[in-house]
């Protein structure tokens, strides 16, 4: 949608907010998307500057390209997880904006459980109150947004895989992603018809532990890796854009594209 935008919409947008963007006619869509995020880090941190910073200062702060995949909208169980880092070990990030509740964390951390030995909850500073008794008493990872838009750990993920579920973990994969995790484990597979497909593939990978399943999962999902690193990072040099370029995977065409948005005038 982003590529495809209209600068002069965009043009509409900023003499709506003009008294409070920085960016004015004749700026650069990508100086009214950079004051158009300022404005959101000062009045509206929602969802999209959490993953965006996540992005920034963990994904790429504390790991590394090469060894790390980031999956945001990631399906498991009932729960949808905004952020799953896969490396060395794979961890749930769930993030609650001050405009959250804690309403759904207890079905969410049932499905996150299943899934992953390590979640963590990110969340605001202003409202850590909500949130700094269920993370040491669940042994969660306890992430805060301060209000200088910095993201501060107060406590590591405790490994935590009793909970670990093998239908569950099959079901958050791909149909060649579970395929490849139990070639991984019992050889070459049988053929089976379509319509039994599921059904007797997770005959066989109940026979696994689940951490066992876990560990081969990691393995398979690691190979999500983005198609152009160094473009990504190159395009990272914005700062509304870490989340959303990882997101999008973009081919070197797409970001040719990309760009040339970008330096359009408005």
């Amino acid at each position: 949608r982003l590529l495809n935008s209209n600068p002069d919409q965009l043009t509409g947008e900023i003499k709506t907010f003009n008294a409070q963007l920085s960016a004015k006619p004749g700026s650069t869509v990508s100086e009214f998307y950079q004051s158009l995020y300022q404005l959101q880090l000062k009045y509206y941190r929602n969802e999209y500057v959490y993953k965006n910073l996540i992005t920034r200062k963990i994904l790429l702060g504390r790991h590394s390209l090469n060894t790390t995949v980031q999956m945001g909208e990631f399906a498991i169980g009932r729960s949808i997880a905004d952020l799953v880092m896969v490396n060395g070990r794979c961890e749930v990030y769930e993030i609650k904006t001050e405009l959250d509740s804690p309403a759904k964390l207890k079905t969410q951390l049932s499905d996150y459980r299943a899934f992953s030995p390590y979640i963590n909850i990110v969340t605001h500073e202003n409202i850590a109150v909500k949130y700094e008794n269920i993370a040491k008493k669940q042994g969660l990872g306890l992430w805060l947004l301060t209000n200088r838009n910095q993201l501060r750990l107060i406590q590591e993920p405790i490994f935590q895989p009793e909970g670990l579920n093998v239908e569950l973990m099959m079901r958050s994969l791909r149909k060649p992603e579970y395929d490849a995790v139990l070639a991984a484990n019992f050889g070459t597979l049988d053929a089976v018809p379509g319509i039994q497909y599921f059904r007797e593939r997770f005959a066989l990978a109940r026979q696994m532990e689940p951490y066992v399943f876990h560990r081969l999962m990691l393995d398979v999902l690691k190979k999500r890796q983005l198609k152009k690193p160094t473009l990504f990072q190159r395009g990272c040099e914005l700062d509304p854009f870490y989340y959303l370029l990882y997101a999008l995977n973009l081919t070197e065409k797409e970001y040719l594209k990309f760009n040339i948005f970008l330096n359009q005038t408005l």
